[in-house]
């Protein structure tokens, strides 16, 4: 009996014992997400940033990149299409960055007619190019034919609206406006004088503006704010023309180079124009897309320049 005992507590101890081994302890569960480390070297995110900027203008993202960013992007030139597939940072030719800009990479691709896509990056992600990087359309303005013949209908009509360009938008926000020294209204004087024009009512300064710009423009970004709000800058009383003052500082606009167009485009209802722009006289390679929008006046512009 006593030794049927031993061996039924023997076998007890034995089947505890395989249990014990049989147990598994779980590993601890990270408090946080879990952060995957990206291996790639900076060269391969920068080169993954590129192809994101090629693809999104060959799939025609572009659009939806300046709405989900709220900035404009560069327009491909006239005349190209696609931009080249890149499948290496040496199918690029590598810039310098300037010792005083924060960009660690810039890449330079060739595309028409002396055209240059400049790929800049400052920070290497590998994710979308736009976060981090900037992408620039140039020429060198030596390979562009000054006053073009080819342009010159195009290169007048730009800059007869270009004459009165700033000017029109900054009158609409009050400013380089002269006044009365005398308030009509609180916080209202009458208008004397915008340089040499002299309005009189809110239809002669929408009139002026409208010279330059298309009405859905201004009637989208100027006239709620210039005459239709409750507190309006310019507002009727009697019959003078009334402003309010402003500290608003004069609106500035890069200095175009119509004599420097590189490429015109007629669609009918619009003409698009490849132009260059100045800075103290002189001429840059940065390509800027000018539209001009037809209306039963003729052509206007459809943005500020």
């Amino acid at each position: 009996m006593k030794k049927l005992t031993t061996i039924c507590l023997i076998s007890a101890l034995l089947l505890t014992g395989c249990n014990d081994t049989q147990e598994t302890i779980e590993e601890p569960i990270p408090d946080g997400p879990i952060v995957e480390v990206d291996e790639r070297t900076d060269e391969e995110k920068e080169l993954a940033m590129i192809q994101s900027c090629i693809n999104d203008y060959n799939e025609d993202h572009i659009e939806e990149r300046e709405e989900y960013f709220q900035m404009e992007l560069p327009k491909l030139p006239i005349g190209v299409e696609r931009l080249p597939e890149v499948a290496s940072l040496n199918d690029l030719k590598s810039e310098q960055p300037d010792a005083n800009s924060n960009k660690r990479f810039i890449g330079v691709q060739e595309l028409e007619n002396g055209i240059e896509a400049v790929y800049s990056i400052t920070k290497p992600t590998g994710a979308m190019f736009w976060i981090n990087g900037t992408l620039e359309i140039r020429i060198d303005p030596t390979k562009v034919q000054e006053n073009n013949p080819a342009f010159e209908s195009t290169r007048k009509l730009i800059e007869g609206l270009n004459e009165h360009a700033v000017d029109s938008l900054n009158y609409l926000y009050g400013i380089n406006v002269e006044l009365g020294e005398t308030e009509v209204e609180p916080g209202y004087y009458e208008v004397r004088s915008m340089g040499s024009f002299h309005p009189k009512s809110i239809d002669d300064l929408k009139a002026y503006a409208e010279k330059v710009y298309t009405k859905d423009f201004l009637q989208t970004h100027y006239y709620p704010t210039s005459f239709e709000s409750a507190t309006p800058i310019y507002k009727m009383i009697g019959k003078k023309l009334c402003c309010v003052e402003t500290a608003l500082a004069p609106q500035m606009t890069r200095k175009l180079c119509p004599n420097y167009i590189v490429n015109v485009q007629d669609n009918g209802d619009e003409i698009l124009v490849d132009v260059l722009s100045s800075i103290m006289d002189q001429v840059q390679p940065k390509i800027y897309r000018i539209v001009l929008v037809k209306t039963s006046n003729g052509y206007r512009f459809p943005m500020s320049i």
